[in-house]
């Protein structure tokens, strides 16, 4: 059970707990936020919107469902130029009977209103057509590479690859949606690739798509679109409104798929720091059990 709000909960068979709840539109009384940099968070009608710094963010998913309060550590994104998506920075390359990726326009409307989305037509003939650019890893780490992509019609289109992990056809369909591949890197350099291949089951001879927001970084998911470097999310609560006295306990956090976490904390001068390596970036109410 999830609330809205700020003040007392009751948990479903157990005493009302005190907390704090992050349904938005603002922080409940007792929450600051500070960040030193702009992060990008979804708006409940699906854009791309960028908050600005010490700005919260309460995500939505892709169907405008509220998800809470974004608590996030920093990031810098490992492909540089990351909304365009160009011939320069992401080279076409082809086997066989498939033909070299043509980009048809470079202006098209991306997810945060600009003009910086790229047009692409895949034709892979009975082998491949792929663009690609390699990213320097960590041998043994786990890596993500993320895109949004967007079609004229619903249906299969392309897949991402990381070296040698190929994810599956995507479908593809009008509203601009994020999709993501992770992968553990074998090497020093990782191939990332946005392909059309007739290894991969379900895939078409051709797609035409429209590709913006490129992001590689450490872990087995995204975290939120950063142009290159995002500040960590500083979330501190003042439990002095509660009465509740310096010195340790355990706090609830719970997430917007209403699962949850508890975490030791140690209350210092009436106030406690949200960590960053939560289970989840979507916070929807913390707690005192």
């Amino acid at each position: 059970m999830s609330a809205i709000g700020f003040g007392l909960w009751p948990g479903a068979g157990r005493r009302a707990q005190t907390g704090f709840g992050f349904g938005g539109p603002a922080l409940p009384p007792g929450a600051a936020l500070t960040r030193a940099s702009a992060a990008s968070f979804v708006t409940a009608d699906g854009a791309l919107a960028f908050a600005a710094p010490d700005g919260a963010r309460f995500d939505h998913d892709a169907d405008g469902r509220l998800r809470g309060l974004m608590i996030e550590r920093a990031l810098t994104n490992g492909i540089t130029a990351p909304g365009p998506i160009t011939a320069a920075n992401w080279p076409g390359d082809t086997f066989g009977s498939g033909q070299l990726p043509t980009f048809i326009d470079s202006s098209v409307t991306a997810p945060d209103g600009t003009p910086t989305a790229s047009r692409i037509a895949f034709v892979r003939g009975s082998d491949f057509a792929r663009i690609a650019r390699a990213e320097a890893v960590v041998p043994g780490t786990r890596y993500c590479l993320s895109v949004w992509l967007r079609a004229a019609a619903e249906g299969p289109a392309i897949s991402l690859r990381l070296d040698g992990a190929n994810g599956e056809t995507l479908i593809v369909g009008p509203r601009w949606r994020r999709y993501a591949l992770s992968a553990v890197a074998e090497s020093a350099a990782m191939s990332c690739q946005l392909l059309l291949w007739s290894a991969i089951a379900g895939a078409p001879e051709a797609a035409t798509v429209d590709i913006w927001g490129a992001q590689f970084e450490p872990g087995s998911a995204p975290s939120s679109f950063a142009a290159n470097t995002r500040a960590a999310d500083v979330v501190t609560l003042d439990w002095r409104m509660h009465g509740v006295a310096d010195g340790p306990m355990t706090l609830r956090y719970q997430f917007d798929d209403g699962a949850a976490e508890h975490r030791p904390t140690m209350i210092a001068d009436g106030r406690s720091t949200v960590p960053v390596d939560l289970a989840r970036p979507w916070v929807r109410r913390i707690e005192r059990l």
